[in-house]
């Protein structure tokens, strides 16, 4: 799967905060076990922050990635938002060359290679920096330092080539949200401005939704025929979708072939078929879940064999880690779980469990001896 989301004024739910799993310490020279755990159990779909050093860590012996990803100081302000056809090897370059400044980062991986083209990144790019700004007071004041012009020699990096594009002129092609300059003028254009993305730029802009638009009733055969719109992409990938049920408006879908395994598969449900939902049936879909355990244990089978099922597949690098888990129960949305090791790790488990089943509102874990 993969995820490319046009350049929009931020809806609700992306203005929801963002979780982190550790705090971003600039003083930190050890990586807590804990923490690669957690990212190693998770996909990079862009809706964590964690601490840099322990990303890398966790995805060194990935293969190479298109994505899009911010970096954060240890006050958790973003500095950056880039997007490169190698994004470990990005935000590498950051961490070494920017040190304070990228002691967390935040990633959302496009394997889906149709849909990870210099388009659809710096969209989801602009639509990043454009959520910061304006969840901290709408001020181009507010644009991430490293993404200002006077700023350009420390953060862009070097330019790269993109498949069926000639070869990378511009200085820092890939380094998303660099303002867009007016030729015209030298004046950087802010890509939030009325217009911004117009000036220098032969992306076309998405039409915002119109909020008088006729919708459809949220049903499974109305949802299985808006999801033809982005069908193809996903086929043309080797993969497809399947719409397995609706609940409480959270639609369960299953991804099918190559996008089943895709380790960005938890991008293509937001940047694809999540928005392709919202235009279609509005405010009635809440989110998109991905059941992509065939064999059961899926995001909506929430209960205690499911969760006990799932917990057991991670068990051998809890043992790994020192720890020990059991579930005890499940009811109502709330996990208990029993649980014997360091703190730290019965934490990552617990957002492990809530990343995986979207209905568990809470894990309360009991310490034991």
């Amino acid at each position: 799967g993969a995820r490319g989301v046009p350049a929009a004024r931020p809806s609700a739910a992306a203005m929801r905060p963002r979780r982190r799993r550790s705090r971003a310490s600039a003083s930190a020279t050890e990586v807590d076990p804990a923490d690669v755990y957690a990212i190693q159990s998770a996909r990079d779909d862009g809706e964590e922050v964690v601490n840099a050093k322990a990303w890398l860590e966790a995805r060194a012996s990935d293969a190479p990635v298109a994505g899009v990803y911010a970096t954060y100081d240890a006050d958790e302000a973003m500095t950056f938002v880039g997007y490169r056809r190698d994004v470990v090897a990005a935000v590498r370059a950051h961490v070494e060359r920017n040190g304070a400044d990228a002691t967390g980062v935040r990633v959302a991986a496009f394997a889906n290679k149709t849909m990870a083209t210099r388009a659809n990144l710096r969209a989801e790019s602009d639509r990043w920096i454009g959520e910061w700004v304006e969840a901290n007071g709408g001020d181009e004041a507010c644009i991430p330092k490293g993404n200002l012009a006077v700023n350009a020699a420390d953060w862009t990096l070097a330019p790269e080539t993109w498949p069926n594009e000639g070869a990378a002129t511009v200085a820092g092609a890939g380094a998303a949200g660099s303002p867009t300059v007016d030729p015209r003028t030298g004046d950087v254009v802010s890509p939030y401005a009325e217009g911004g993305n117009a000036v220098g730029s032969a992306e076309e802009e998405e039409e915002p939704l119109d909020p008088n638009r006729e919708l459809k009733e949220l049903t499974v055969a109305n949802v299985d025929e808006a999801l033809n719109e982005v069908r193809p992409y996903l086929q043309a990938d080797g993969g497809d979708v399947e719409v397995v049920g609706i609940e409480d408006g959270i639609v369960a879908v299953r991804m099918q072939g190559a996008c089943g395994s895709c380790s960005s598969s938890t991008a293509t449900l937001k940047g694809g078929i999540e928005k392709t939902l919202v235009k279609v049936f509005g405010d009635a879909v809440t989110q998109v879940v991905n059941l992509d355990d065939a064999g059961g244990g899926g995001a909506m089978s929430l209960s205690r064999d499911a969760v006990s099922e799932h917990l057991e597949k991670l068990s051998g690098a809890i043992h790994n880690y020192g720890g020990s888990a059991l579930v005890t129960d499940v009811e109502d949305g709330v996990c208990v779980l029993e649980f014997k090791g360091p703190l730290a790790l019965g934490q990552s488990i617990a957002s492990s469990l809530k990343g995986k089943f979207p209905l568990l509102k809470e894990v309360k874990i009991k310490q034991i001896e």
